[in-house]
C-alpha cells in the first residue's frame, strides 16, 4: 500500500511539472490580427484543388502559390519567378511560338482570362502590379503551366513578409 501511494504521489508530481507556468499562460495569448493572419497562412498553405482548366492528372501535377516576383513577356515565351508560401523561389517558362501573348494559358480567379484582365495584372506591358499573387499549376509532362493570377488575395497577409 505504501507503495502505490508513493507512485502515485511521483505521477501528481510529475505531472504538476508539466502545467505551464503563469507567465507561459499569458504568452499564448496572441493578438487578434495574428490570429488571423495565421489562419489565412494556414489557408493557403492547405492542398487547392486545381481549376477546371487544368486538365493534368492529379498525381502528375503540382502547384507554386505565392507572389510573383519576376514577369516578362515576349515573342516565343513568358517567364514567371513566384515566391511560394513555403519560402522557395520557382521559376517557369510559357511557350507562345511567335506571339507575346501568353493569355491562352492565364486565368483569373480560376475563370477564363480576358483580353480586358491585362489591366488587373499589369501597369504596363511587363509591369506587373505590386504585390501580385498567383497559382501555378504545372503538369510533369511538359506542357504549359497555367497560371491562375489572384487579384483578390493580400501580400500582406502572407507569411514571413
Amino acid at each position: 500500500m505504501q507503495y502505490n501511494s508513493n507512485y502515485s504521489l511521483l505521477i501528481i508530481f510529475y505531472g504538476l511539472l508539466a502545467l505551464p507556468s503563469g507567465a507561459e499562460v499569458q504568452n499564448q495569448s496572441v493578438p487578434r490580427q495574428e490570429l488571423i493572419q495565421d489562419r489565412a497562412q494556414r489557408a493557403r498553405q492547405e492542398r487547392i484543388a486545381p481549376p477546371a482548366k487544368v486538365s493534368c492528372p492529379r498525381d502528375h501535377l503540382t502547384s507554386y502559390n505565392g507572389r510573383v516576383i519576376y514577369f516578362n513577356r515576349r515573342t516565343g515565351r513568358t517567364i514567371i519567378t513566384v515566391r511560394t508560401d513555403w519560402d522557395t523561389t520557382e521559376r517557369v517558362v510559357i511557350r507562345h511560338p511567335r506571339t507575346d501573348n501568353p493569355a491562352r494559358w492565364f486565368l483569373l480567379q480560376g475563370e477564363t482570362f480576358k483580353s480586358t484582365d491585362w489591366r488587373l495584372i499589369e501597369q504596363g506591358k511587363n509591369r506587373l502590379l505590386p504585390n501580385l499573387r498567383a497559382n501555378i499549376w504545372i503538369c510533369d509532362d511538359g506542357r504549359n503551366p497555367v497560371v491562375d493570377w489572384r487579384t483578390n488575395e493580400t501580400e500582406q497577409s502572407s507569411p514571413g513578409r
